[in-house]
C-alpha cells in the first residue's frame, strides 16, 4: 500500500515538473491565439486544448507549433474552434 502510495506520488511530481516546463510555450500560444481572434484568455487558453484533444497531440506539441508559426495562416483554424 505504501509503495503505491509512494509511485503515485513520483508519477505526479514528474507530472507537474513537465507543466512547470511547458507553460511558458502554453502562454505564449495564448497570447498568439489572443491578438489573432481578438478574443478574451480564457477562449484563447480554450482553442489549444481542443485542439489538442481532436488531434490526440499534447497540449505543449500543439502550443509549440502556434508559437513557431506566430499564428501565420491559422487565423481560420483558430476562428472555427472558438465556437
Amino acid at each position: 500500500m505504501q509503495d503505491r502510495s509512494y509511485r503515485a506520488a513520483l508519477t505526479e511530481v514528474d507530472q507537474l515538473g513537465t507543466a512547470l516546463r511547458t507553460r511558458p510555450v502554453v502562454d505564449q500560444a495564448c497570447g498568439i491565439v489572443m491578438h489573432v481572434l481578438a478574443c478574451d484568455p480564457d477562449t484563447a487558453f480554450t482553442v489549444p486544448r481542443r485542439i489538442s484533444q481532436h488531434t490526440q497531440r499534447r497540449l505543449s506539441d500543439v502550443a509549440t507549433a502556434v508559437v513557431e508559426r506566430r499564428g501565420r495562416g491559422l487565423e481560420r483554424e483558430l476562428a472555427s474552434l472558438v465556437n
